[in-house]
């Protein structure tokens, strides 16, 4: 859906129907990038539930107890812990598939 909008946006601006596959990489790396910011702290509460336990680790019951003391000892940056290498794997991979996404569509279209 951020993909769509950022390449619809783009479109409008430079009042052209196909964009270039370094604008269409960047759109689909920023995409990723939103839906990261959106999705991340779940993944944080979910690996900090999955984690082993031991007698020196944080006992972690649920996803909202895990919330909590997330919040309460980190604050906020602590449901976004490890974004940065996340992001920086993945945006890439994004970026790729979606040129080629659009380089096929185009492709299948011209047919």
């Amino acid at each position: 859906m951020v993909y769509e909008e950022l390449k619809l946006a783009a479109q409008k601006l430079r009042k052209v129907d196909e964009l270039s596959s370094s604008d269409i990489s960047a759109m689909g790396a920023a995409s990723k990038l939103a839906a990261s910011l959106v999705t991340y702290p779940q993944q944080v509460i979910r690996s900090r539930i999955q984690q082993r336990s031991s007698k020196y680790a944080v006992q972690y019951r649920n996803g909202c107890s895990t919330l909590r003391i997330t919040l309460k000892r980190e604050g906020i940056m602590g449901l976004y812990k490890g974004l940065i290498p996340n992001v920086l794997r993945v945006m890439p991979s994004s970026a790729i598939t979606f040129v080629v996404y659009e380089n096929v569509i185009r492709t299948l279209s011209k047919l």
